[in-house]
């Protein structure tokens, strides 16, 4: 049975706003130790001190429910994910938030500079390697560059990376002349290298990839003040990007006027979902706004020029929409990468390529228009 409010400690709300109190004497000593580091001037423990006060005004930035978890008494159990400490609460029938598990990390600085732990790095050139250097924040230069890796085993690797997705939209030269800075995602990328598609759509259901979007979520709403940063997602990091998205536009942030704009190196994610969420938030597009990789969906690389000529009939044209359907989708077919030859040859009428690029075309267009037929003729071969 759950400790009553009464017998708890008050953490934050004693004289305003929705108490939050700790559930045993445990907790309310950590949370002391959290405010001991804070003053100290610790960064991540002065953040979470902040979200932690944040609850009293019912300000839930970083909170996510943990799904069929309930206290004893069937209470719903909440997570409030910010780096370097793990807490979990619920809300008792008197409305306090009760705190009944935390735990503090106060390594999490070291664990990110080691690669352990999402984070931001500055990265540059020097001579024929990529050099990594911790970042709390996004370089204040106008037009910064600003990749988000795939979940990678090593900084170094990710670096490597996305350097070759940033120079896609922006060039050798200005990459290895300016560098770019890097929000980073650990972990194995033995599967395909990185965020499988599955997990690149659906990165609310990993604890570790919710975590790193919280981080490039902050970072991009700290670099509004920046004119023109390029955010450019490295493979899954479509999705870590995605979400973080999401998180914005749950907070009401909007980059209008701000010049920031968006690329999608090889997306792992659904596509129209993003550029949707880009719309929303006011982040902008340049004429070649994605690349197509091993993981992206052929079915995106249709929709996605038809989505964007709806929501910018003034800067996207119907020519440009058709160049960028006949650029997709990518397949592999005996080892070789085949473009297909899909465009609109006017009102209602498709162009079909020669060859087995025609047939690529023809089989993406009939998944794309009538998936039912597609499977039945699939079924035939």
């Amino acid at each position: 049975m759950a400790i009553p409010p009464s017998r708890s400690e008050v953490i934050a709300g004693k004289s305003a706003g929705t108490r939050v109190v700790a559930q045993t004497p445990q907790i309310a000593q950590a949370c002391g130790e959290l405010a001991k580091m804070a003053r100290q001037g610790d960064y991540w423990a002065t953040r979470a001190v902040k979200y932690i006060s944040a609850l009293t005004s019912r300000q839930m930035k970083t909170v996510f429910v943990r799904e069929g978890a309930k206290t004893a008494d069937n209470r719903q159990v909440y997570v409030l994910l910010v780096p370097g400490i793990s807490l979990e609460f619920s809300q008792s029938p008197n409305s306090d938030f009760v705190i009944h598990q935390m735990a503090l990390d106060s390594t999490y600085a070291e664990l990110q500079k080691a690669g352990k732990k999402p984070g931001l790095f500055k990265v540059s050139k020097q001579g024929d390697e990529y050099q990594t250097a911790p970042a709390l924040a996004i370089h204040p230069e106008s037009f910064r560059v600003v990749t988000v890796s795939d979940r990678a085993e090593s900084i170094q690797n990710a670096a490597i990376r996305s350097a070759r997705a940033a120079t896609e939209p922006m060039g050798r030269s200005i990459i290895d002349r300016a560098g770019f800075d890097m929000h980073y995602t650990p972990g194995s990328d033995r599967r395909l290298g990185g965020l499988c598609r599955a997990e690149a759509n659906h990165p609310e259901r990993l604890l570790s990839i919710r975590e790193s979007a919280v981080l490039l979520a902050k970072a991009m709403e700290e670099s509004r003040n920046i004119e023109g940063v390029y955010w450019i997602s490295e493979g899954g990091g479509s999705g870590v990007l995605t979400h973080a998205m999401h998180l914005l536009k749950t907070r009401n942030v909007n980059f209008d006027g701000t010049g920031h704009h968006i690329f999608f190196s090889q997306y792992a994610t659904n596509l129209v979902k993003a550029q949707n969420l880009a719309y929303d938030l006011g982040l902008e597009f340049e004429r070649k706004a994605y690349s197509l990789g091993y993981r992206s969906a052929s079915l995106d690389a249709i929709r996605a020029p038809l989505n964007r000529r709806r929501k910018e009939p003034e800067n996207y044209s119907r020519l440009q929409m058709s160049a960028d359907l006949c650029k997709g989708p990518q397949v592999i077919i005996g080892g070789v990468a085949v473009l297909s030859g899909v465009g609109l040859a006017g009102p209602g009428g498709f162009l079909i390529g020669a060859g087995v690029a025609g047939f690529t075309a023809l089989n993406a267009l009939t998944r794309a228009i009538t998936p039912g037929a597609h499977e039945r003729i699939k079924g035939k071969f």
